[in-house]
């Protein structure tokens, strides 16, 4: 999935930790440090599975909303050749004076980057030990 998950990863792995049982929404909010109205008015939006009874009050699933975040893990980046991810930026740009260093099972992509000056690295090639 490549939208954005609504919840930190420290969030994320509370989550995790949530017992097999239906909470209420104020419980969800206080084991995962958010507000109710975070729950209401972005989780639920987002997707967040939920039940509702006769009542109509919402029920929440603590392994459900965990697998549900779970959704959201980070897809790999694809690189084009040449192209390093800058941290400092936080997107891929073209290495500007590429370098590659070469040791025994790594062979290493290095340089600039050309928006911020911040030093960039990739690796190319990493061989496996048998």
């Amino acid at each position: 999935m490549n939208k954005k998950c609504p919840l930190t990863t420290g969030q994320r792995h509370k989550a995790k930790r949530l017992l097999n049982m239906l909470y209420t929404p104020g419980e969800i909010a206080e084991e995962l440090g958010v507000t109710r109205d975070h729950i209401y008015k972005v989780l639920i939006p987002a997707g967040l599975p939920h039940t509702k009874d006769s009542r109509r009050h919402l029920w929440i699933h603590g392994p459900a909303l965990a697998l549900w975040a779970k959704g959201f893990d980070k897809v790999p980046m694809k690189l084009a050749k040449g192209e390093g991810y800058c941290l400092r930026c936080r997107k891929p740009v073209k290495v500007k004076n590429p370098l590659e260093k070469q040791s025994e099972r790594l062979t290493l992509l290095t340089g600039e980057c050309p928006v911020c000056g911040h030093s960039v690295s990739r690796i190319l090639r990493l061989e496996r030990i048998p």
